[in-house]
């Protein structure tokens, strides 16, 4: 996550279903931010992954593949 901003977010990742699997708060510094997850756990298929920060929401696809 690129950011000018020092700023805190979370992380949520989403089944297919809309059922919350995973959360996750983060400190970000400006510049390149690095966020690791482990899915080894999960099935495969397609998550989707909500970020929200003090004034943006965003939504990434996230497909884990065994």
């Amino acid at each position: 996550i690129n950011t000018s901003l020092a700023q805190s977010v979370s992380v949520d990742i989403y089944d297919v279903l809309g059922q919350k699997i995973m959360s996750g708060d983060h400190e970000l510094t400006p510049g390149a931010n690095k966020l690791d997850y482990d899915f080894s756990q999960l099935a495969a298929g397609t998550y989707t992954a909500v970020i929200t920060s003090a004034n943006q929401t965003y939504t990434k696809k996230v497909v884990v593949n065994k």
